[in-house]
């Protein structure tokens, strides 16, 4: 699933909500310690993120975005990130 929505606070500023979610069924007879690769698989994974952009004069537009996702394997190995981008935009 995935879901994200657009707001705008005013003609220059804008704020930019993400999230989404994976979760995956895999047959019962698959056996992760035999069945090539299948360990490695996802098995949950999901995501959130939040980005602010701002438009200081016609075509730039400037950007800072915080992102949180989480993600587990079949083998049950799991591991998450936390990070921030930056981002500059130049239209032309």
């Amino acid at each position: 699933m995935f879901g994200a929505g657009r707001y705008a606070l005013d003609d220059q500023w804008r704020v930019n909500l993400i999230a989404s979610y994976q979760r995956i069924f895999y047959a019962d007879d698959l056996d992760p310690a035999t069945t090539s690769g299948i360990a490695m698989f996802n098995r949950q994974a999901w995501s959130v993120a939040g980005n602010l952009f701002y438009s200081p004069v016609k075509n730039v537009d400037l950007g800072i975005e915080y992102r949180h996702g989480e993600r587990r394997l079949v083998n049950d190995l799991n591991g998450h990130v936390d990070r921030f981008d930056v981002a500059a935009k130049y239209n032309f």
